[in-house]
């Protein structure tokens, strides 16, 4: 309950300062569907998520009445018992996050044509969902281990449950970050080297929508204590070895 207490007080510190960032000068990498395949990644462990993590992107619907499913935004797992799986109601009037059999329902109406930057946070015993700054609910579940063997954005498993609008700047972080910084950061480059986002440790995901790639990003190339760019890590450790470290992947749908 302390927890919820203090989400609700930052609440109005989420809508000023996301107010704020809609000014600076950043445009969130974007796709768009269905012009734009579901995109497929190879799964990787950093992205399967323990407890106590963070999911962020910007989303649009864009479908007329009922489709007859819940468009999928990102999942990760099969369809039927993913270790995460977040989608919009047929409707347009909720985010549904499913982990394992259980389910969470964030009610939202997503239908005004509008983009939405949503985050949501496990704190390992519940999620709790922030949706343009604002704190929409909270539910009692966490996700669930699991086998992930592939990473999608724009559907399901198997290409089942298709989004329809657009999804920006997916953003996995290993540790949720604090929903001011969320907010804070959601229209500005979090790896700005004069001013990067606080939990930049935390990044374990990045999309690149303009290439059609997603990255999992390695801990060793963000230093702890100052941030190196790509530059400043290969003359640190060879370029050999950051080329190993370098996790992007490659869409297998081209």
């Amino acid at each position: 309950m302390q927890l919820i207490k203090t989400l609700i007080s930052a609440a109005a510190i989420l809508l000023a300062t996301l107010a704020a960032a809609a000014n600076e000068q950043y445009t969130p990498d974007t796709l768009e569907f269905p012009s734009s395949a579901p995109l497929v990644f190879a799964s990787n462990p950093v992205l399967n998520l323990p407890e106590g993590v963070a999911i962020e992107f910007w989303v649009v619907t864009d479908w007329p009445g009922n489709p007859g499913y819940h468009p999928v935004v990102l999942a990760n797992g099969n369809a039927a018992t993913p270790i995460y799986h977040v989608s919009i109601t047929a409707d347009q009037d909720a985010m549904i996050f499913q982990s394992g059999r259980e389910f969470g329902l964030f009610p939202f109406d997503f239908s005004d044509g509008r983009t939405h930057h949503v985050i949501l946070l496990d704190y390992e015993e519940q999620i709790v969902a922030f949706i343009d700054g604002k704190l929409v609910g909270a539910v009692a579940m966490s996700i669930k281990p699991g086998v992930g063997n592939e990473f999608f954005v724009g559907s399901a498993a198997g290409g089942k449950a298709p989004f329809m609008g657009a999804v920006a700047a997916v953003r996995i972080w290993d540790v949720p970050p604090a929903p001011e910084d969320a907010a804070e950061f959601a229209l500005r480059d979090i790896n700005d080297i004069n001013d990067p986002h606080p939990n930049l440790d935390n990044l374990v995901g990045l999309s690149d929508f303009r290439n059609r790639t997603f990255s999992v990003v390695d801990s060793l190339v963000l230093n702890e204590s100052e941030l190196m760019t790509r530059a400043e890590v290969i003359d640190t450790l060879g370029e050999a070895e950051v080329q190993a470290l370098d996790l992007e992947f490659a869409s297998t749908t081209g």
